[in-house]
């Protein structure tokens, strides 16, 4: 089976600084980014808000086990 990452903007207010971090984990990402993209295969296969994401149940069966 291919490993899927999920790749999140973090902004750290007045700081300005924009960390990218991959990581399999969903449910640490999902603590700790401001969006969310979904990587399969190599490919970008879904873009959003953390919040949109975590209520995204489409996306959430078919690529984050959740």
């Amino acid at each position: 089976m291919a490993q899927r990452y999920y790749a999140q903007g973090i902004y750290h207010g007045g700081g300005g600084a924009t960390i990218l971090l991959a990581e399999q984990n969903m449910h640490f990402c999902l603590r700790i980014a401001d969006e969310a993209a979904v990587i399969d295969k190599g490919q970008v296969v879904h873009r959003e808000d953390i919040a949109g994401l975590a209520a995204n149940e489409d996306i959430r069966r078919r690529y984050l086990a959740m």
